[in-house]
C-alpha cells in the first residue's frame, strides 16, 4: 500500500525548537487513529475532517469554526469531503423575501 505523509502544521508565532508531530501513513483509519488528529476531534462534539488542498482541517460547530490540523503529502489519496470555506454568522439567516 503507498505510503502517505502527515505533518503537523506550525502557526505562526511558534517556537521552532518545538517537537511536531509527523508520521507516515496508509490508510484514512490509521490518519484518523493518531494522537494529533483525536485531540483535535475532541474540540467540539460535531467535529469532523475535511481537506483544503493539502490542508487536513477540522471542522466544529456547524461549520463557523475550523482549523488546519496540518498538511498531507498525498491528499488525493484521502476521502473526505473537500472544505467548502467559512461560514459567517447570520449566513443561514438571510431570507429571500425581505423587503427593502
Amino acid at each position: 500500500m503507498p505510503v502517505n505523509h502527515f505533518r503537523q502544521r506550525t502557526p505562526g508565532g511558534v517556537d521552532p525548537s518545538l517537537c511536531l508531530e509527523e508520521f507516515d501513513f496508509g490508510t484514512l483509519s490509521e490518519l484518523t487513529e493518531s494522537d494529533i488528529v483525536k485531540r483535535f476531534m475532541k474540540i467540539k462534539d460535531d467535529s469532523f475532517l475535511v481537506m483544503s488542498d493539502k490542508c487536513l482541517m477540522v471542522i466544529s460547530d456547524g461549520g463557523y469554526h475550523w482549523w488546519v490540523i496540518g498538511y498531507i503529502s498525498d491528499p488525493s489519496s484521502i476521502d473526505l469531503p473537500i472544505w467548502e470555506g467559512p461560514k459567517k454568522r447570520g449566513d443561514d439567516d438571510k431570507s429571500d423575501d425581505l423587503e427593502g
